[in-house]
């Protein structure tokens, strides 16, 4: 090997470009070829020209590259008698051409080699485009016109004119290693090493796998969960007196262990007792609820000395309950003995609590007994005290009332009562199956379409084609309502009615002319001034189509369309509905889907409209009306049903305080302080703050409940009629719940990793922990069971997951409702979609999918990884137009009209089927005189 290539491989290890030969992305046409920012074409392309280069001899495209910009910029050629195959490269620091001299330097090449990250070359002295071009063009500035094109991918530097770095003068003799990179600042600095550091060490940050968390949504977690968060710190000292007032009462506690039926026989001893001494015997009855905690030797032997207690009690649930109410209502009203009172009424809630949980917790089990508990619950209407016990609570609060355990029992029995997720969606199965609904189910594959999206394609297919028959017998059939407000419940989007035809021109034919074919495509004007105008080519949809098919064509295309030809021939048999839209309009109607809160809607609406305009309403069914349904099967089901009908009617006039109260519990979480370890000073132990994470756990215990009371609500009220469903989201939406409901997530979204995987403080105390202080045994199998405690805070993911499940159902499908969000939720939704959950992920998604439309192109850029989440974990429709097409100014225009709409119906509904229940909140129903025209005007005229 010669001398020269023995110095090109000392070029290679010293020079780096930013683009080699094999790495090029061509974008221009293949006879102009990529030019590098030194206008110097490659040598694969120069092949062609004049001048010619041995690949074979330099392998390397680096090394042909540079041979290539020594020849061109230098005007070199093979023979010239500077530079030469047989010298060695070290001859170019010999050439006595200054500007040649400083054109070497600036390459590189004057000293050793260098890549210097300095910007850009000076001014160049010889001009590309030719091989004899004239050097009068470098001084009078001619530039190559290509240079404006040049794709930034392929340059080494930045682009358009350059002045000249004094830099490239500095001696790189003097040290090898000079870095002209502007200084970092110290924390930048650090920033640098740490990714350097990731480099090397194989750890990639966009490689690292995203957090996800293995947890499954359910409304009640269990009684090891359930009953551990009962107590809070006030409580812990009432735990003595219940282990020393049944010792005293009971002759041998051994035997209340081993022999149900002695233990059956004192707790019906007690029970009986309660009205004549409900003091003592509410002490006991508490211990035997929580399981005989001092006997016991383990936390399953207590778990299963409490199953064991309270199905015993179920029995006796009657006497309970009635001096439950009676401590209630002394707690509330009574002005003596208060603190007393107050105790005693812990301990009755402790035993409905412990009661309720059990039977949750063994409802499939035995199911015969708990449907007779749930049944002695009804008939004491325990449901309907605790919700109006909180109302008075709103307007006269006491500390003895003790409003924290009235919201927590409240809570369970409410899942008691209409049952929990897996009860919910038998109960759903069956209602369906009791209105002869077909159930679309959302785990199959097969998408569907909902029945205002179909109606708006039926629009559309009509405006375009006027004799195509698109009927659907499942669908209500259509009546003149332009003058009754619901016309605004259910509005097609249809593009045929959209704002944006009015922008449209009209078609340039007749309807009546014949047109042969489409016209050809509008020509583009050449703007002027340069002043580039936009130009949009759209059909009006509002039109129909102008240019028929040709029945005498051949072609497949043709032969599809004659297919329909019996069924839609139009005229003369000239003209056809094309194949596609007849596939589209039958794929759609197989897969129409049509909910029970939709057919429940359409019901009431027809009453509505029949009522106000004085028609027969007899025709009209009331099938949804479960008060009114015989169930001779006694089926749960139906049952339940008629539970939620009742509840609604009797607590009606309280459902405004209830939410009242339940969003002030979750505004006072808004101030809880977060504690971590290491934040503590040297020398300070975490026993100093355990009376504030005691307060913080009953808070935020607090706050779970409420809102689990609002989601079970929302739920069920829902499957029982979607306007008993309306009127409480309404009452929510009035009451402020969504800023409160952003406010809460925005709190906890500061701290939502840490808490989430339990890194902030939290308090270690438990029911179970206090109970196994009473017995040695008993606290050291628990710390052996239990060293480290949860993984993770069960308790915040509830919360959240309820949160973001009661917002999706105040703003579904509601525009109005929707511009009510602040600004910034988006970013709030990223903190929770940093962890992975689809239980958390849905709600957030969903409200993402109906708001993107209402947002301009940087939000959505921001926010992609919503929308992708969109499309990657949410069930779209056969028809989706909710990221671009939609009309969001019709959307915007009769927002507010659909909510008044909206509520005139609701309060049809209620004055319709609960008019005593309207009353309460001093609503009247107008006599047949009161709504006379006649009578009004005289009334009005004095006569």
């Amino acid at each position: 090997m010669s001398e020269d290539n023995n110095d090109y491989r000392k070029l290679d290890c010293n020079i780096t470009r930013s683009t080699s030969l094999d790495d090029l992305n061509f974008k221009r046409a293949p006879t102009s070829p990529p030019k590098f920012r030194d206008d110097t074409g490659t040598a694969d392309n120069l092949n062609n020209g004049t001048l010619k280069i041995d690949t074979k001899q330099f392998e390397n495209p680096l090394l042909r590259d540079l041979d290539n910009i020594l020849r061109n910029k230098l005007k070199i050629n093979p023979e010239s008698p500077v530079i030469s195959r047989n010298n060695s490269l070290k001859n170019l620091r010999s050439v006595s051409d200054p500007k040649k001299h400083a054109f070497m330097k600036e390459l590189g090449l004057d000293g050793d080699i260098t890549t210097v990250n300095q910007g850009t070359f000076g001014p160049r002295d010889v001009s590309d485009d030719s091989p004899n071009s004239d050097s009068s063009d470098e001084e009078t500035g001619i530039e190559d016109d290509d240079d404006e094109f040049v794709n930034v991918d392929e340059i080494d530097g930045p682009i358009g004119k350059h002045i000249p770095d004094k830099r490239v003068n500095v001696d790189m003799n003097k040290d090898e290693n000079v870095d002209y990179n502007l200084s970092a600042n110290q924390d930048f600095q650090k920033s640098i090493d740490k990714r350097v550091a990731e480099l090397e060490s194989g750890i990639s940050a966009e490689n690292q796998p995203q957090l996800k968390i293995d947890w499954e949504f359910n409304c009640n977690r269990g009684l090891d969960y359930e009953l551990g968060n009962w107590l809070s710190v006030s409580d812990y000292n009432q735990l003595p007196s219940t282990v020393s007032s049944f010792n005293e009462h009971v002759e041998d506690t051994d035997k209340f262990i081993i022999d149900d039926n002695y233990a059956a026989d004192i707790i019906r001893t007690f029970a009986e007792g309660l009205s004549a001494d409900p003091s003592s015997n509410l002490l006991a009855l508490c211990y035997m609820a929580l399981g005989n905690f001092q006997q016991s030797t383990s936390k399953n032997d207590q778990l299963c000395l409490i199953r064991r207690n309270n199905i015993t009690m179920f029995t006796h649930l009657k006497e309970i309950i009635d001096v439950f109410k009676d401590i209630a209502i002394l707690c509330r009203d009574g002005n003596e003995n208060l603190k007393e009172k107050a105790t005693q009424l812990f301990y009755a809630c402790t035993i409905l609590y412990t009661i309720t949980n059990v039977a949750i917790d063994t409802r499939e089990k035995n199911s015969v007994i708990v449907n007779q508990l749930i049944q002695t619950f009804e008939n004491t209407e325990l449901l309907q005290f605790l919700t109006q016990y909180i109302e008075h609570w709103r307007w006269s609060s006491r500390l003895s009332m003790r409003i924290r355990n009235i919201i927590s029992l409240l809570f369970s029995l409410l899942i008691l009562q209409f049952g929990d997720i897996n009860t919910y969606k038998k109960t759903k199965e069956s209602v369906y199956k009791h209105h002869g609904i077909e159930r679309k189910e959302k785990s199959s594959q097969r998408l569907t379409i909902s029945p205002l999206h179909y109606q708006a394609f039926q629009d559309d297919i009509t405006s375009r084609f006027p004799t195509f028959n698109m009927t659907n017998v499942d669908l209500p059939q259509p009546i003149d309502n332009t003058n009754s407000l619901s016309q605004f419940l259910e509005i097609p989007r249809s593009k045929a009615k959209s704002s944006l035809n009015s922008t449209l021109p009209a078609p340039n034919k007749h309807l009546a002319t014949p047109a042969p074919s489409p016209p050809m495509s509008p020509i583009l004007i050449p703007y002027n001034d340069g002043v580039k105008t936009r130009k949009s080519f759209q059909t009006n949809m509002a039109y129909p189509y102008l240019y028929p098919s040709d029945e005498e064509c051949d072609d497949d295309l043709s032969n599809k369309i004659s297919n329909g030809m019996e069924s839609n021939e139009i005229g003369n048999g000239d003209v056809f509905v094309p194949h596609s839209i007849e596939e589209a309009a039958r794929i759609l109607e197989n897969n129409l889907d049509i909910k029970l809160s939709v057919r429940q809607l359409w019901n009431e609406r027809d009453l509505f409209m029949a009522t106000e305009r004085g028609w027969e309403r007899d025709t009209i069914s009331k099938k949804f009306d479960y008060s009114t349904i015989s169930n001779p099967d006694n089926l749960e089901e139906i049952n339940i049903m008629k539970r939620i009908d009742r509840y609604y009617e009797d607590c009606f006039a309280s459902f405004n305080s209830l939410i009242f109260v339940l969003c002030q519990i979750m505004e006072s979480n808004l101030n809880n302080v977060e504690y971590k370890e290491e934040d503590f000073p040297e020398g300070m132990k975490i026993e100093t703050v355990i009376p504030q994470l005691e307060i913080v756990k009953a808070k935020e215990l607090s706050l779970r409940s409420s809102v689990g009371i609002l989601y079970t609500l929302l739920k069920w009220f829902k499957l029982n009629h979607v306007l008993k469903f309306e009127q409480f989201s309404i009452l929510l939406y009035d009451s402020g719940y969504i800023n409160t409901c952003c406010a809460v997530l925005g709190k906890y979204s500061l701290v939502y990793c840490d808490k989430v995987y339990n890194k902030t403080l939290r308090s270690p105390n438990t029911l179970w922990k206090l109970c196994s202080n009473f017995n040695p045994l008993y606290s050291k199998s628990l710390s052996v069971q239990e060293p480290d405690g949860e993984d993770i805070n069960i308790s915040l993911l509830t919360t959240v997951t309820y949160l973001l499940k009661v917002l999706r159902k105040v703003t579904g499908n509601k525009t109005h409702r929707l511009k009510t969000l602040p600004l910034s939720i988006g970013t709030l939704f990223k903190q929770y979609y940093s962890i992975f959950n689809l239980d958390i992920y849905h709600p957030m998604l969903r409200i993402i999918k109906e708001l993107t439309p209402f947002k301009n192109k940087r939000w959505k850029s921001e926010h992609m990884d919503l929308i992708s989440g969109v499309f990657l974990y949410e069930r779209l429709e056969l028809i989706d137009n909710w990221v671009t097409g939609k009309d969001i100014s019709g959307e915007l225009m009769d927002a507010y009209g659909q909510e008044v709409a909206l509520r005139a119906l609701i309060q049809f509904y209620n004055f319709e089927h609960y008019q005593k229940s309207l009353e309460e909140l001093g609503y009247m129903k107008r006599t047949v005189s009161h709504s006379n025209l006649l009578y009004k005007d005289s009334e009005y005229n004095d006569i």
